[in-house]
């Protein structure tokens, strides 16, 4: 039975994994925006500086977007994965060490470079993995994406 089971499911940890990085996205959205205050102190600065900060998110996103897919093909989707899960560590123990804005803001645009990442192989091995249910699987990273926004303020002090 037990057999059974792994052949309907040999993608487990992978979905998980996936997942699991998307919740780590919805908590590095928020990350910036809730830490406004201390991070605006920390760099001298106002909020016009940090929204700058939050800005590099979109940016990274934006112009990574379109090599990803690319890559993602050339590569594999593991690879692409990984090295947006690398960037994600690099930004959450980058910025509570960040000495000042501009590395802050390079830290900012490479989450947004593994959110792009995060997407362009994400998506399509859930979709994969769940051929018949590929909707669900997609709105499902929607769900940990703000479960990951919900929980970062509950669970986080100050950067």
């Amino acid at each position: 039975m037990s057999q059974n089971k792994a052949r309907n499911m040999p993608y487990l940890l992978a979905v998980i994994c996936i997942y699991f990085s998307y919740f780590l996205h919805g908590m590095s959205v928020i990350t910036l925006a809730q830490n406004m205050t201390s991070l605006a102190q920390k760099f001298s600065t106002d909020s016009a500086g940090i929204a700058y900060l939050i800005s590099g998110i979109g940016l990274g996103r934006l112009v990574s977007i379109l090599f990803f897919g690319v890559l993602s093909d050339k590569f594999g989707r593991r690879a692409i994965i990984l090295l947006g899960a690398v960037l994600y560590m690099l930004f959450f123990f980058g910025i509570p060490a960040s000495p000042n804005l501009m590395i802050a803001f390079i830290l900012a645009v490479c989450v947004g470079v593994a959110n792009s990442a995060l997407d362009t192989g994400g998506y399509p091995a859930l979709m994969e993995c769940f051929p018949k249910a590929s909707g669900s699987a997609v709105i499902l990273v929607k769900a940990m994406v703000s479960f990951g926004q919900m929980i970062y303020p509950l669970s986080s002090a100050p950067c």
